[in-house]
């Protein structure tokens, strides 16, 4: 089919005419706009995606957070030096490729500038191994931002509870001493509930303990509890 000037129309503009050929305006317009706000949709629902499934990645409890911090850190541990090592093994290979094309008859006039050139094109490449490990670097670190901000934020908002928990791991640190320590602190050591031998709760103890308590009488149970301790 030819057009006004006798050109033969592409499939391109034969298939638009059969679409759009006789619309006006206003229902162009329409079309327009229903192509556009498809468009806008499509990428609300792609960007909704992916704070879903980096909700999934980051939303941990506090124990996961922890693990992914330790995890994380070794990840940016372990690639900061890779783009380094990439760029001086490939200065190397090019250094034996320029020798073995001056070997072939090219002129040595400017080594340095040769590789130099080539190194360029080798960090430039998007496809290229460098590209990739300075990707998962920064990716790396980007994540251990994440991890240790929704760490410092959970310890933030549970610090009472944490307090609460240190207080108690240290008041039973301090029960553990010595009763008579305790005593000279003016702290009455807690009674312990000595099992009696063949009991349901006897551990197996019950009869060195009433062997020591026959030789202590005047021991306190929890004096009584750390000399089996010691037996």
């Amino acid at each position: 089919m030819y057009n006004y000037v006798g050109k033969l129309k592409t499939d391109a503009e034969m298939e638009y005419e059969r679409k759009y050929g006789g619309k006006s305006d206003a229902e162009m317009n329409d079309i327009v706009g229903g192509m556009l706000s498809k468009k806008f949709a499509d990428r609300r629902a792609k960007a909704e995606q992916m704070r879903t499934e980096q909700d999934a990645m980051y939303n941990l409890p506090y124990a996961g957070l922890v693990k992914a911090v330790a995890r994380v850190s070794k990840q940016v541990k372990d690639l900061e030096g890779k783009p380094e090592e990439l760029l001086s093994a490939k200065r190397k290979a090019l250094e034996a490729e320029y020798a073995d094309l001056v070997k072939r008859g090219m002129q040595d006039n400017n080594k340095e500038l040769w590789i130099s050139q080539e190194l360029v094109k080798y960090m430039q490449d998007p496809e290229g191994k460098y590209r990739e490990a300075k990707l998962q670097l920064q990716q790396a670190k980007a994540d251990l931002d994440i991890f240790l901000k929704r760490k410092e934020i959970w310890e933030q908002d549970n610090a009472d509870i944490i307090d609460a928990e240190r207080m108690r791991t240290k008041r039973a640190e301090l029960m553990q001493a010595d009763p008579e320590a305790l005593r000279a602190l003016g702290i009455e050591p807690e009674a312990v509930s000595t099992p009696v031998a063949g009991s349901k709760a006897d551990d197996g103890k019950g009869a060195l303990r009433e062997a020591l308590r026959s030789i202590h009488p005047h021991a306190a149970d929890a004096e009584i509890e750390n000399m089996v301790k010691l037996v």
